[in-house]
C-alpha cells in the first residue's frame, strides 16, 4: 500500500519537518523571519557570494598587476641588454685599439707607459659602465616590482 507521504499529499508528519514558525510555501514569500525552509538565512548567502566576488575581482587585479609586472621586467631586460651589449662593443673597439698602439710603439718604456695608461683609460671606463648598467637594473626590478606591490599594499 502507497501511502500519502510517498505521493506528496500534506499530512501532519511532513508539517512537523518544517523549522519552527515556517511555513510550506516554497516561493520564500511566507518564511518566517528570512529563514528559508532549508534552514539559514538568505543574508548570509548572498553576504558570501558578495565576498566571493570581492575575492575573485582582487584575484583577477593581482594577475593583472603581475602581467604588467611581467611586461615592464620584459622591456627592462631588453634594454640592459643592448646597452650590455652596448658596453661589450666599447670595451672591444678601445682593446684593438689599445692593440694597435701598443703594436706601434718604438720601444719597451714606451709600450710599458701606453699600457699602463690604457689599463687606467680601460679600467675608468669599465667601471663607469659597469655602474650604469647596475644602477638600470636596480631601476628595471624596482618599476617592475611597483604594479604588484602597489596593487597588495592597496587597502580593498
Amino acid at each position: 500500500m502507497v501511502s500519502q507521504v510517498s505521493r506528496g499529499a500534506p499530512t501532519a508528519a511532513t508539517n512537523d519537518n518544517l523549522p519552527a514558525g515556517a511555513s510550506e510555501d516554497p516561493g520564500g514569500a511566507g518564511h518566517a523571519g528570512g529563514v528559508p525552509p532549508f534552514g539559514f538565512p538568505i543574508e548570509a548567502g548572498q553576504s558570501a557570494v558578495e565576498a566571493y566576488v570581492r575575492a575573485v575581482e582582487f584575484g583577477a587585479g593581482n594577475l593583472t598587476a603581475a602581467l604588467h609586472s611581467g611586461v615592464i621586467l620584459s622591456r627592462g631586460l631588453r634594454a640592459l641588454r643592448q646597452a650590455w651589449t652596448g658596453v661589450a662593443s666599447m670595451v672591444m673597439e678601445e682593446t684593438a685599439t689599445s692593440v694597435r698602439a701598443l703594436a706601434a710603439s718604438a720601444s719597451v718604456p714606451d709600450a710599458i707607459r701606453l699600457s699602463t695608461q690604457l689599463c687606467f683609460l680601460h679600467t675608468g671606463r669599465t667601471v663607469a659602465q659597469t655602474t650604469l648598467v647596475t644602477t638600470m637594473l636596480a631601476q628595471v626590478l624596482e618599476d617592475a616590482a611597483f604594479p604588484v606591490v602597489s596593487r597588495l599594499s592597496a587597502r580593498h
